[in-house]
């Protein structure tokens, strides 16, 4: 279910931006958040007012669940699903959306640890879990997530709340500095099953992690042309770009490898980033990548009636 989740957010995000003429109808014909609304619920914490995101809920009458050892919600799925309400707010201009971005980011910023990076997951309560493994305030998946989803909602509220707008830099401000103090980047290389691995990519070889870190460094340079950020934006998508496996005709077709020698649909936005990358810097190679990708390598999933994942070794 999580896989399938992650693919419609993605997809109707997608969907979402390139509908830039269409009406208000047009998108609604197209986009059914009846579920993610039913996923949201408001929630005080600490005296801060705040929405969460169920990560579960079970057919057949879809009421919320929960995980014992994570919690009731995560920042992984909440900074998802607030991107998806940026991108649906900016397109029908229905209030009761933007109600829920201020929301959601208020839950965001309320997960963000002094070190700068973010937990992810608070229990029944809504107290932090700050001992599980997949929660602790570390570089890793969810605070990658928390600052796409932050640099992504920035605009919206610089042009609704310049105060909030101004909370929200300053909490991207704080991720930003502790990642350009803690990624050096060497340009150090490990083996696995024949494939060179960057491990200068989180967690020594993530194109996936770099790619979603990539993408709010990105937004984040629309507003601060910060020449340390542009250089750790420009490594991470050399990375990615060394994890692509297979040509026009070779399996994988142009895969970015997710981690290591791996391939799954989590997350799997590399050639977004490089498309978005190469606009930035004119490096025609993040292009040819990134077309090389999605020209046959998902049009090879679309055929395969979307695999989630592969493992691809070098004989």
């Amino acid at each position: 279910m999580n896989i399938l989740r992650i693919i419609f957010l993605l997809a109707v995000i997608v969907v979402i931006g390139c509908q830039s003429n269409q009406s208000v109808d047009s998108i609604n014909s197209l986009v059914n958040p009846a579920h993610l609304d039913h996923l949201y619920e408001q929630v005080e914490a600490e005296g801060r007012s705040m929405a969460i995101i169920h990560i579960y809920s079970d057919h057949p009458d879809y009421k919320w669940a929960w995980e014992s050892h994570e919690g009731i919600t995560c920042v992984d799925d909440v900074a998802r699903a607030a991107i998806f309400y940026v991108k649906y707010y900016s397109q029908t201009n229905d209030k009761t959306y933007l109600k829920k971005i201020s929301e959601l980011t208020e839950f965001l910023l309320y997960m963000q640890a002094e070190n700068g990076y973010f937990y992810n997951f608070v229990l029944e309560d809504i107290k932090i879990n700050k001992t599980y493994k997949r929660s602790m305030a570390i570089g890793n998946w969810w605070t990658w997530r928390a600052l796409w989803a932050l640099s992504e909602i920035y605009p919206t509220m610089l042009a609704e709340d310049e105060l909030f707008a101004e909370r929200i830099w300053k909490s991207m401000k704080k991720t930003i500095n502790v990642v350009l103090k803690d990624y050096q980047i060497n340009y150090d290389f490990r083996v696995v099953e024949g494939f060179q691995i960057p491990v200068w990519l989180p967690s020594s070889g993530g194109s996936d992690q770099g790619a979603t870190l990539a993408l709010g460094l990105l937004n984040y340079c629309k507003y601060d042309e910060n020449q340390g950020v542009l250089n750790l934006i420009e490594r991470l998508c050399d990375g990615i770009t060394i994890m692509q496996a297979g040509d026009s005709l070779q399996f994988p077709y142009g895969a970015h490898l997710s981690w290591e020698n791996y391939w799954h649909a989590w997350g799997s936005v590399q050639s977004y980033v490089l498309l978005k990358v190469s606009g930035l810097i004119g490096d025609k190679h993040y292009l040819t990548g990134s077309l090389l990708e999605i020209n046959h390598f998902y049009t090879y999933l679309i055929n395969e009636k979307y695999a989630c994942e592969c493992k691809i070794a070098n004989e």
